[in-house]
């Protein structure tokens, strides 16, 4: 199952756990304007790292942690490339 919903100007996708993706607590997705540095600031707070920031092929630099309350947080941001700005708000590009 996955569904999305827009509350405010904030996407919500809810997902079923199945297959490889094992069931979690709960799992964040958060975009901010610095990934790496988010992520040190994580991993300073006393998160785990779940995947070091890195460039996807589909246009977006990405990590994850795993905080102290077993929450995963995923941390992302569009790469300056392939960016669309609408307004105040960054979306990745669609063709």
């Amino acid at each position: 199952m996955h569904a999305e919903m827009t509350v405010g100007n904030s996407m919500v996708m809810l997902g079923q756990a199945g297959g490889e993706m094992k069931a979690l607590s709960a799992a964040l997705t958060v975009w901010v304007p610095d990934v790496d540095a988010t992520y040190a600031r994580a991993l300073q707070a006393g998160a785990t790292s779940q995947s070091a920031p890195e460039d996807k092929p589909y246009g977006h630099r990405n990590a994850g942690v795993v905080d102290p309350n077993h929450i995963t947080w995923w941390i992302g941001s569009p790469v300056a490339a392939s960016v669309m700005l609408l307004g105040d708000n960054m979306f990745p590009r669609t063709r």
